[in-house]
């Protein structure tokens, strides 16, 4: 008898030890289940992201809440040289981009920033040019950029530089340059062949500025 009653208990115990194995199992199965292993190519396309935004985004972006003391004083040179200056609300973000000069002339490179890490200023000179029939009125932008450091912007400086500098049929009808303020970087442009002379007379004129501020 207590032969026969060691078996059945053992038995008993054998059986519940199997179901409750068989549980844990379909547990693990079913969490398993409910966090599936991601796609692979999703999961590639999402890391090939991540990295392009690391690469064109690689600066910590500030809020340009007011213009440095260059922009400031350049601002005042503006109107003593008989220029209007107005400060521009900013709609949309700021691009730079470059194109490919195929067909379809498809974009290339492109870096943005948000409206927040900018300023601008546009400048219309109150007199006209000089023996010309139509009322042309030389006028340009001028726009800084706010970074969180000095390497950051010399960074940028260099992308934006290599992109407005290329001969494509985007950046060859700008007329610009841009010159880097510390942590900032000033962005002179028009849209205007006739008016470049203009706009660029101010580059030796904001450099000097510059440096007597870091005086």
């Amino acid at each position: 008898m207590k032969k026969t009653a060691h078996i059945i208990i053992l038995t008993i115990l054998t059986l519940i030890s199997c179901n409750d194995n068989r549980q844990k199992a379909e547990y693990q199965n079913n969490r398993l289940e409910l966090v599936p292993e991601p796609d692979k190519n999703i999961r590639e396309k999402y890391e090939q992201q991540q990295k392009h935004n690391l690469q064109t985004n690689s600066n910590i972006r500030i809020d340009c809440n007011q213009f440095s003391k260059a922009m400031t004083e350049l601002k005042k040179l503006l109107e003593q040289e008989n220029y209007r200056v107005e400060i521009k609300e900013q709609q949309n973000d700021l691009w730079f981009r470059s194109k490919k000069n195929n067909e379809k002339f498809e974009v290339d490179e492109t870096i943005s920033f948000p409206k927040s890490q900018y300023l601008s200023i546009y400048a219309k000179r109150k007199n006209k040019l000089e023996q010309m029939q139509d009322n042309w009125y030389p006028s340009f932008f001028v726009t800084e950029i706010c970074f969180q450091d000095e390497s950051s912007a010399a960074e940028n400086y260099r992308k934006i530089t290599q992109i407005i500098n290329r001969s494509d049929i985007f950046n060859e009808k700008n007329y610009d340059y841009i010159i880097q303020n510390e942590n900032r970087l000033i962005y002179v442009s028009c849209r205007a062949k006739i008016f470049e002379e203009y706009a660029f007379s101010y580059q030796n004129k904001i450099e000097e500025i510059i440096k007597k501020n870091k005086r």
